[in-house]
């Protein structure tokens, strides 16, 4: 776990500095990283590499402090791989706690 905050830490510190968008190439890129440190598995580097080539991957919103209007962008960021990986390991999580049979389980009382 500590080899993963750290090489997420690092590595989107320097992205986050200088760049706030990414390329298809870069975020393709991005995500065989992800693979080489085993932060992702082939399966869920492939799911990502999926998502930006079909252009799925969730967008970011950003609101305006002027005159509080969001807007949402369309360039692909480290934000939307964060939020990928988030959504992953949040569903690992849950289902290797028990708690997607928990909430089954409620659902049917």
């Amino acid at each position: 776990m500590k080899k993963i905050l750290l090489f997420i830490v690092l590595t989107l510190n320097s992205y986050v500095v200088n760049a706030q968008s990414l390329s298809k190439e870069q975020a393709i890129d991005f995500a065989e990283k992800l693979n080489e440190v085993q932060v992702l598995s082939e399966k869920g580097r492939d799911a990502l590499v999926k998502m930006i080539n079909n252009n799925e991957l969730k967008r970011s919103k950003k609101s305006s402090l002027m005159d509080g209007s969001i807007s949402i962008t369309s360039a692909l960021s480290h934000a939307q791989i964060l939020y990928f990986l988030n959504q992953a390991f949040y569903n690992d999580l849950q289902f290797r706690s028990g708690l997607v049979e928990w909430s089954n389980l409620k659902t049917k009382e």
